[in-house]
């Protein structure tokens, strides 16, 4: 039996083995030098706070322009500074697409530094510039930064050398943050101007006047609309048929010591009522308020009566109404009545228990009125 050969037998055992690493030999030489060399991943990537165009870097450099919010100048030196990289040769697609978004950021500032420079109100100037210009441009924007055909993608970015994936990275990286800070201050005027009208309106629902559906409604209707908005209440107000719980001192003798006080319902029929912030940067500390009305009452012991009340407050309602008590149609042939109201609708709210109080109060006041009077004189024998 003839034996085969060493040679034979060798590459009989060997073939096995040889053939994956000739196909990984194969595999190696038909790839590109460009992808063995790539060792970027966009979406693991982190800045190098050493690096030029880092944003870290990027801040010391411009502290002075920054802390002077001169961020335009800031861009046209980022700008500028790509310009003379030696890292792109200026032929690369994705340097153009960066070059164009920094020149069109700092275009765009040009309009912000001659704003800044004339006034004192940076964090409004910023909102202001904020609400007319857009600057999410170095945004990631799915697997990209920029928009139409200036657009640069993930890919792109990764299939760049090493030296140039990471430089444009640091650069979109460090525009991006620039511009968090610049609005930053925004946010936060924007924020405590959120916070400020919501503590207005707070103040005005739990400390202004009153006023039942049909007020509100009369009040957002032309000819009686009052002004405000979403972040600052009405500054006056329509009261129309109005009822308030009262009571009236009567002053139908001949001394003011010789009234008495009863219980009334009191309609304040047609008035008006401005507000004043006692801080208007603190709402908290108050709101006052003042008003006038043409009102009726209605009690038992006369009939209806017509007169005038001022409001000063949540706490002071008077005024003098006058009745016809024998009918004659002279209204105005007796002295008026004292009237002290308390708010109504304060019991519909819920504070029932104030009410009772409230009344109380009204009628000491009302017995202090006729208690301060004189006395009337002795009469002669």
């Amino acid at each position: 039996m003839t034996r085969p050969s060493a040679p034979l037998l060798r590459a009989n055992v060997l073939a096995p083995v040889l053939a994956p690493l000739m196909l990984l030999v194969a595999l190696t030489l038909a790839t590109p030098a460009t992808a063995l060399a790539q060792r970027v991943d966009v979406l693991t990537w982190q800045s190098d706070s050493a690096a030029a165009a880092s944003y870290r870097q990027t801040t010391l450099r411009h502290r002075p322009e920054i802390a002077t919010y001169d961020y335009g100048a800031v861009f046209r030196a980022l700008l500028a500074d790509l310009e003379r990289s030696p890292r792109w040769t200026h032929r690369e697609p994705v340097y153009a697409d960066l070059h164009w978004a920094l020149g069109e950021i700092a275009t765009r500032f040009d309009a912000f530094d001659a704003t800044v420079r004339s006034t004192d109100d940076v964090p409004g100037a910023v909102e202001r510039f904020l609400a007319t210009t857009p600057t999410g441009l170095f945004q990631q924007v799915g697997e990209g930064w920029f928009r139409d055909e200036h657009r640069v993608t993930f890919e792109e970015v990764e299939a760049l050398p090493d030296s140039q994936a990471l430089d444009f990275l640091e650069r979109q990286h460090a525009v991006e943050r620039l511009l968090t800070d610049f609005r930053a201050p925004a946010r936060e005027h924007t924020l405590r101007a959120i916070h400020l009208a919501a503590e207005r309106w707070r103040t005005f629902v739990e400390r202004g006047r009153s006023a039942y559906p049909w007020e509100v409604w009369l009040n957002d209707r032309a000819p009686f609309r009052v002004g405000y908005d979403v972040e600052t209440p009405p500054r006056r107000q329509w009261i129309v048929a109005h009822p308030e719980l009262g009571v009236e001192v009567s002053t139908s003798g001949r001394w003011l010591s010789d009234g008495t006080a009863s219980e009334a319902l009191l309609v304040h029929l047609l008035g008006h009522v401005w507000y004043r912030w006692k801080q208007p940067a603190a709402p908290s500390a108050g709101l006052g308020w003042h008003g006038l009305s043409l009102a009726a009452t209605l009690q038992n012991d006369v009939g209806p009566g017509f007169g005038v009340t001022a409001m000063y407050g949540p706490v002071v309602t008077a005024g003098a109404i006058w009745h016809d008590a024998d009918g004659d149609g002279r209204w105005l042939e007796r002295p008026p009545h004292v009237v002290l109201g308390i708010d109504l609708y304060r019991l519909a709210r819920g504070a029932r228990e104030d009410v009772p109080r409230a009344l109380a109060k009204r009628a000491a006041v009302a017995t202090a009125i006729t208690a301060a009077a004189p006395a009337p004189p002795p009469e002669r024998e």
